[in-house]
């Protein structure tokens, strides 16, 4: 979301990580630098709130100053938040489980907001999207048993379950896209394979 200078990579390329997981830093030298200064402020618009408040009660200041400066404390805060949210920004962690692939990005390089650091793929389930002609929709429904067999590895069955159909067909070819959901446990399956898929409806292909 936000540029920067890497400082730090947290992970090798290949591996599986946890949802969460930190993968990169980038430099918050400047922003920690703002936030002590925030901080420092906010402090003393506490201490400023406090004061006032006491005097209000006394009759020694009116309630205008005091609105006044509790305006002071809750910007000061607001401030504070503002800066904690963009150092946030700059730690890129995992937003779900998955595997890595390869690393696009050292320490020292400066990357633009967008820029692709790491591909992070959830593996499993892995969900297979296929087309199927208009004639044979009626056939099947969510929940039908699919078989799935890919070249990488010839002769293995894999088997999942449909899980969902496209809103429309395609004008063109008169195909509705199906995705099925398929166990992988084994990390087999990668995204962007070719497969074969039969669709078992009603207890045959």
């Amino acid at each position: 979301q936000l540029g920067g200078t890497v400082t730090g990579y947290f992970f090798d390329s290949g591996h599986d990580v946890a949802k969460g997981e930190k993968l990169v830093k980038l430099d918050t030298s400047v922003e920690e630098a703002d936030l002590a200064d925030n901080k420092a402020t906010l402090n003393q618009t506490i201490l400023d709130y406090e004061r006032q408040s006491k005097l209000v009660k006394t009759g020694a200041v009116s309630q205008a100053i005091l609105d006044q400066t509790i305006a002071k404390r809750d910007s000061a805060a607001a401030s504070v938040q503002h800066v904690e949210a963009i150092i946030a920004q700059k730690t890129i962690t995992a937003p779900f489980a998955g595997r890595l692939g390869l690393r696009h990005v050292e320490r020292g390089q400066y990357v633009s907001p967008g820029q692709a650091l790491v591909w992070l793929q959830a593996l499993d389930p892995i969900w297979v999207d296929f087309p199927v002609p208009e004639a044979t929709v009626g056939k099947f429904k969510i929940g039908s048993v699919i078989e799935l067999s890919a070249d990488a590895y010839p002769g293995q069955l894999f088997k999942g379950k449909v899980e969902a159909f496209d809103a429309k067909l395609s004008q063109d070819a008169r195909m509705l896209m199906v995705r099925a959901r398929v166990p992988n446990p084994d990390r087999k399956l990668l995204p962007g394979m070719f497969a074969n898929v039969a669709v078992l409806a009603s207890g045959a292909k």
